[in-house]
């Protein structure tokens, strides 16, 4: 028995296979979900949704928010957008997260904050899918 994982955002399927496992961004942390997991509703958070594939290899998805149901080996994932795994070096990739740190630290209204944050939670999302590809294995 596997899980049967579908991602869904609002202009098209992104993804439907089976898997054995997923790690999701969630508003609380990651949470990884194996076979014959408890039923959850979650929010998601920006972040990286981690499958694994069944070569046995991780395959990450930037996702900007949303939602999970996990219920009888299904998990379905509404996502309010994905972006795909930049085709930067590792290097600027981690420049640009670095750069959206030092912006976040030097915004002074509650807007500038927010959208700060947001370009902070991407741009980590970004390092860490790229990372995933880059070394095949999770990071």
């Amino acid at each position: 028995m596997v899980l049967n994982i579908k991602i869904i955002a609002p202009d098209r399927l992104v993804w439907s296979e089976s898997s054995n496992k997923i790690i999701l961004p969630t508003t609380t942390g990651q949470v990884g979900v194996l076979m014959d997991h408890a039923p959850m509703i979650t929010g998601l958070d920006i972040g990286t949704i981690i499958i694994e594939t069944e070569e046995k290899k991780w395959f990450p998805i930037i996702a900007l928010g949303g939602f999970t149901v996990v219920e009888d080996n299904q998990v379905t994932i509404l996502v309010n957008g994905v972006e795909p795994t930049p085709e930067t070096s590792l290097e600027e990739t981690e420049k640009n997260l670095q750069e959206s740190l030092n912006k976040l630290t030097k915004v002074t209204t509650l807007k500038e904050k927010i959208e700060s944050s947001q370009n902070v939670k991407k741009a980590a999302a970004r390092l860490q899918a790229l990372r995933i590809i880059k070394k095949k294995e999770l990071v």
